[in-house]
């Protein structure tokens, strides 16, 4: 069900009140749907997990309480 949601979706831009030529969305979520948090953080965590399962050493919490994490080496990131 939840693929079919996302299954030939287009969008548009407004512009002067004007809509323009619709075009194919492949990525992301749809803005306004209920489930777009809940996708979201399921794709957020699979990556997180990801992440700290490499070199722990190169990343640093930033904040005690939040999760965004940093390179301690930017320049690895390349690699």
């Amino acid at each position: 069900i939840v693929k079919a949601l996302y299954e030939r979706t287009s969008s548009a831009v407004l512009l002067n009140n004007q809509i323009l030529d619709f075009f194919p969305t492949t990525v992301g979520v749809r803005q306004g749907c209920i489930l777009s948090p809940i996708l979201f953080n399921l794709f957020l965590e699979q990556i997180m997990l990801e992440t700290l399962a490499q070199d722990r050493d190169q990343w640093r919490a930033l904040s005690a309480t939040s999760s965004l994490m940093s390179p301690r080496r930017p320049y690895r990131l390349r690699d």
